[in-house]
């Protein structure tokens, strides 16, 4: 057994979880049980050879600037334009030129009754693009749905019809959903298909800074993602 902690000076305590840390041995999974303080920090506080979680409070720090500035690898790219090929196949993509609307997303989750950005050991925080031709869904693997007509936009709210595969959508259409809540630069997307609806809590990238971040560092092993965060009732927005 192997007892993780925040190494932390002058925090304030929020909340304690217990965790498994899997780690991978000569082919083989540990799962180690962990009891893990979660705490406000400023990283530059802490050991970052070791596992950390921790609210990152700063706003600035290098987990804020990492999600600014992420871009996508050769994997999502290949993914994205995989994609496109296959709605291509009953859909000329058309570029559409969208104005005065914030073109990256980035999800939120609740913790303790307050928004947080979420930094994850694996993968990427989810986001979603309007690019040019297509909605890029980044996460631990990509998923797109092509754009097809502007149905509003205005500065609090935007609807874009879109074209997806016979999987998703037996019509192969869509409705994305992006409006503004009575939450400062909390916004609800949601993307409606034929016989079911996704719905996320979202904020423009650029507006990160406006929260704090529950930071989930794992340099050397895998840790289970924390799951510790209120549940989200969308009839709230």
């Amino acid at each position: 057994m192997l007892l993780v902690s925040c190494q932390t000076s002058m925090t304030e305590n929020i909340k304690t979880q217990t965790d498994s840390v899997v780690s991978a041995n000569n082919g083989t999974i540990e799962e180690l049980v962990i009891d893990t303080i979660l705490e406000r920090n400023n990283p530059k506080n802490l050991d970052l050879n070791n596992h950390q979680l921790f609210i990152d409070t700063t706003r600035n720090s290098i987990f804020y600037q990492e999600i600014l500035n992420w871009k996508p690898n050769d994997f999502d790219s290949s993914g994205v334009n995989y994609y496109l090929s296959e709605i291509s196949r009953d859909y000329k993509l058309k570029p559409l030129n969208i104005e005065n609307f914030p073109k990256i997303w980035i999800t939120l989750e609740k913790l303790n009754n307050k928004f947080v950005v979420y930094y994850s050991c694996d993968g990427i925080t989810p986001r979603f693009e309007i690019a040019d031709k297509s909605l890029n869904f980044y996460a631990v693997e990509p998923d797109v749905d092509a754009l097809s007509k502007v149905v509003e936009n205005s500065k609090d709210r935007i609807k874009i019809e879109l074209r997806t595969i016979e999987q998703k959508s037996q019509s192969k259409k869509a409705l994305l959903t992006i409006r503004k809540t009575k939450y400062r630069d909390v916004y609800l997307l949601s993307i409606q298909y034929d016989t079911w609806e996704m719905q996320k809590i979202v904020t423009p990238v650029e507006k990160i800074a406006n929260f704090d971040m529950v930071v989930n560092y794992c340099n050397k092993v895998k840790i289970l993602e924390y799951n510790r965060f209120d549940e989200t009732n969308y009839k709230e927005y």
